[in-house]
């Protein structure tokens, strides 16, 4: 075996053409399902469940994902410093320890104050450390010639979730009450995600010395592959903070982050109280995260051609019909309709959003740019899950909240088109030129 070739590169089949990029992508994709997965999506499923045992009411039984988010803008800045400083698979080995004593804990407790704290500090933790941020983190220092295509295929995890985890989740409570069932899903995402931290995902190329590979060729100088922890990122915080660009594309991810987080909170209760079963529910999200999954391949390849900015204009007119529709009707064939515009916007906006940013601000620090990011993202998405819950206690339907994530949109659709195009780097062959 070759000095610094991973053991999985020995294997017959794991060597060429395969690069070894593609299965820490994968790895890491099934790590952030299942983050997604048992948190995002899930809580709908939740929501009835607890109103009902607990007697509180539905602002309350929202705002476990508010809790988790609140907690993750928090978190965020100290795992993306983590994941541009140590190894990542230990980032993401913590993570999955946290997210799943979090969920054993609360399903121990009737206490909402001790469910609050857990929510906020380990589950929020596990969330951001094995969810979209290492992921995309991961596939920025993997890739380079086919990132577009790597982050589309990446983003497929948050769909992924609500495909596979949900209707599983929704299974096991039924069968077995929501504590037993939040009990068996810690151990599950435990297993796996240990397994996978220790035997498969790597921080990048410089770690299997492939930063020759083909895949890399013509990388730009500020994306040279260092081996973790041997430099830090260009980008300090307050130069983050003064790039245009970055508000711009943060804003985007922001707001339709938000209004989709809202949207999937709510379907379940919207749809069960419109007089629909809990199965056709639950089968609005499966609706919303295949639409996702598709949109993000295509977006995905699209953004190798066609300019990010008009993607995530695209994204945010989708997010505007979306919410219409939901705002027009309530007929089941409908709300179908506006659950896949709903995951047309997110399949658009997070390959294409996380690609801007590569490209905008380098790989070296994407962990940290993105943490600073997923602040903004944590708090929308906080803002928007309590004020549709808030909006329901005092109205008793959702349309005042559908009204307002209209306006958001049109908000979003703006700063998608403030994005100017980044400078274009030179190229490590340039710069070795010029010495």
């Amino acid at each position: 075996m070759a000095h610094g070739e991973h053991p999985l590169a020995a294997v017959s089949g794991f060597r060429r053409p395969i690069y070894y990029g593609w299965w820490v992508l994968a790895a890491s994709a099934i790590t952030e399902m299942l983050a997604i997965g048992s948190t995002s999506y899930a809580a709908g499923l939740f929501v009835l469940p607890l109103e009902r045992e607990l007697s509180i009411s539905r602002a309350v039984a929202n705002s476990s994902i508010p809790l988790v988010f609140m907690g993750g803008t928090f978190m965020a800045i100290l795992v993306g410093y983590l994941l541009d400083r140590v190894p990542i698979q230990r980032v993401v080995g913590l993570g999955a320890m946290a997210l799943a004593a979090g969920f054993v804990a609360v399903s121990l407790t009737s206490s909402l104050l001790v469910m609050a704290l857990v929510l906020f500090f380990p589950v929020a933790f596990g969330f951001i450390a094995i969810g979209p941020l290492t992921t995309t983190t991961l596939v920025s220092r993997w890739f380079y010639r086919r990132r577009g295509r790597a982050l589309g295929l990446a983003a497929l995890a948050t769909s992924g979730g609500g495909i596979a985890v949900v209707p599983l989740l929704s299974l096991a409570i039924e069968t077995y009450g929501w504590r037993t069932a939040l009990q068996l899903e810690a151990g599950f995402i435990m297993l796996i995600v240990l397994i996978l931290a220790s035997c498969v995902i790597r921080s990048g190329p410089a770690d299997l010395e492939l930063q020759a590979h083909p895949e890399n060729e013509d990388r730009p100088a500020v994306e040279v592959a260092q081996r973790t922890g041997a430099a830090r990122g260009e980008w300090g915080y307050g130069r983050i903070l003064l790039q245009r660009n970055f508000w711009s594309i943060a804003i985007v991810l922001a707001i339709l982050s938000a209004v989709n987080q809202a949207i999937v909170v709510t379907l379940v209760p919207y749809a069960s109280e419109a007089g629909f079963s809990a199965a056709a529910s639950a089968l609005l999200i499966s609706v919303f995260s295949i639409s996702a999954a598709v949109v993000k391949i295509v977006s995905g390849y699209a953004a190798e051609f066609v300019p990010r900015r008009t993607i995530l204009f695209a994204a945010a007119c989708s997010m505007l019909l979306s919410v219409a529709v939901f705002l027009w009707s309530a007929d089941y064939a409908m709300l179908i309709l506006a659950c896949c515009l709903a995951g047309t916007a997110l399949g658009c906006v997070l390959p294409s959003s996380a690609a801007l940013i590569a490209e905008c601000f380098g790989s070296s620090s994407f962990g940290t740019i993105m943490g600073v990011t997923y602040v903004m993202v944590g708090i929308t998405s906080i803002a928007s899950v309590s004020y549709a819950g808030w909006v329901f206690d005092r109205t008793k339907n959702y349309d005042q909240a559908f009204l307002t994530f209209l306006v958001l949109s049109l908000i979003a659709a703006g700063a998608a088109l403030a994005i100017r195009p980044p400078a274009k780097p030179s190229t490590i062959t340039e710069e070795a030129t010029r010495r």
